[in-house]
């Protein structure tokens, strides 16, 4: 049983060696996190900016008649 165990470890040692799709996948994952990181310092920076342009937006928006069907 132990010889088993062993060797399965031993196969799966060698497959986890040569695999190269856990890299990219932590790439990847360091990518995404650069870039929320960068919304979040974007929103933080710009947050009162964008809210009175976003309230401009919404006072336009709601003054434009109902259109007519």
């Amino acid at each position: 049983m132990l010889r088993i165990l062993t060797k399965c470890i031993q196969i799966l040692n060698v497959r986890l060696k040569f695999d190269n799709e856990g890299a990219a996948l932590t790439e990847y994952l360091l990518l995404l996190a650069l870039l929320v990181g960068a919304v979040i310092a974007a929103v933080i920076a710009f947050g009162g900016a964008s809210s009175a342009i976003w309230a401009a937006w919404a006072s336009f928006m709601g003054a434009l008649p109902e259109p007519s069907p």
